[in-house]
């Protein structure tokens, strides 16, 4: 046994000894990465952007009214979410059917909002005043969770750089209230920043079945939904900042 093991270690020792001796040395090769710009590959993709002045121009109570048909933007079953069961507010673009789920991420500062578990997003608790643009593009060409989001993206910023103060109220019949209030306090050198947002949304409902078919257990699909946001951000001597939201 002792000399089988000698042997086998002598032969593997020559082997390895052979093959070094034969080994040459490659000539270099080097890989060089050309900077490119952020938005290099949009040609490829179609998108479409949506300034404030935009987005208050358009009709509609929640930000999902107000985006439909924009780049091919639709919820699931095609009913605003001021009637849609909350799981079926998924959001679709052009390129993908929709569905519950969502086939498209939705981001605000960028972070998705879409629902961990089912993938809608919550529409009524985000308020119209807070937000500064809005990015569509499909399919997913800006974001780096592209695999929940074939679809596409939509990518919504928030008024985080200049102080103001908003505030919008609508009364009505069919939509009993809609409150909204955001504003933004920054330091003497702006470097500091607090602001926040608060929503109150109230409807007497609407039937999403037609009168023919209703039964005595068919009511009216009515939303009602509150939403607080207090956030702080400070800039470190330009280079960076930190920023932190409470929801």
């Amino acid at each position: 046994m002792r000399c089988r093991t000698f042997f086998r270690l002598t032969l593997v020792w020559v082997t390895s000894t052979a093959a070094s001796a034969q080994t040459g040395t490659l000539d270099p090769f080097v890989v060089e990465a050309v900077e490119q710009s952020p938005w290099m590959a949009a040609p490829g993709y179609s998108g479409q952007s949506l300034t404030r002045d935009a987005l208050t121009k358009e009709t509609g109570s929640t930000i999902s009214d107000r985006l439909l048909g924009r780049g091919g933007f639709r919820l699931f079953r095609r009913q605003s979410s001021l009637a849609a069961h909350p799981t079926t507010q998924g959001a679709a673009l052009r390129v993908a059917g929709p569905n519950g789920a969502s086939r498209t991420t939705v981001y605000l500062d960028g972070v998705p909002i879409n629902d961990p578990f089912g993938g809608w997003v919550p529409w009524t608790a985000l308020s119209t005043q807070e937000i500064a643009h809005t990015d569509i593009v499909q399919p997913s060409g800006i974001d780096p969770w592209g695999n929940v989001s074939l679809g596409g993206s939509v990518r919504m910023e928030g008024r985080r750089s200049d102080p103001f103060w908003s505030f919008e109220g609508v009364f009505g019949n069919v939509l009993n209230h809609q409150l909204a209030n955001a504003f933004l306090l920054a330091s003497q050198d702006g470097a500091t920043r607090v602001y926040g947002s608060w929503s109150s949304l109230q409807t007497a409902g609407y039937h999403i079945i037609r009168q023919n078919q209703r039964g005595s257990i068919d009511q009216k699909a009515t939303v009602e939904a509150d939403a607080v946001m207090l956030g702080i951000a400070h800039d470190f001597d330009g280079a960076w900042s930190l920023s932190g939201d409470l929801r």
